[in-house]
């Protein structure tokens, strides 16, 4: 606008926009945009996480085995699952799970399906070896499962379809 004296500027950075309240109380406060030329690292990492996201809802391949290739052998005899294939898990089996930054968590043993028919909702029950239960968001991570063997079929049964998880 004019040359004059500003009194206050009040910055609002959610909605990308300055307050310029004038010295002069004859003149109306007014609002410009933020220029925002320098990129955060906040900004950094949701952008990767924006991109990570698209991978896993396209089933993107090369990504996929990307993860294989670097976690060759903690990963050695489990297959991907995407969100669509979730009915083919079978409780007994072990899960093991990436974060979007690329942090492999080992999982566990899977226990249950909770809410499976709404895919953005739908929850995994894990159990491990030292007895510890959780469950994971399915949507939040890259989804590795391997079946269980046959050779412990029969106390794997047993454990699953105690009373307890019922």
């Amino acid at each position: 606008m004019s040359n004059y004296q500003v009194d206050k500027v009040i910055i609002n950075k959610q909605k990308g926009f300055k307050i310029i309240i004038p010295k002069n109380k004859s003149i109306k406060p007014y609002t410009i945009p933020i220029e925002s030329d320098i990129e955060t690292s906040f900004d950094r990492k949701r952008k990767k996480i924006r991109e990570l996201i698209k991978d896993i809802n396209n089933d993107n391949n090369d990504f996929i085995e990307y993860l294989k290739n670097k976690f060759s052998q903690e990963l050695e005899y489990y297959d991907y699952v995407n969100k669509d294939k979730l009915e083919t898990l079978v409780c007994g089996g072990y899960v093991r799970y990436l974060t979007f930054y690329e942090e492999l968590k080992y999982g566990g043993m899977l226990i249950k399906i909770i809410n499976p028919e709404d895919r953005n909702k739908t929850k995994l029950l894990l159990k491990n070896s030292r007895n510890q239960m959780w469950s994971i968001l399915v949507k939040k991570y890259h989804l590795f499962y391997k079946p269980h063997d046959v050779e412990n079929q029969i106390i794997r049964e047993l454990f699953i379809n105690s009373e307890y998880y019922q």
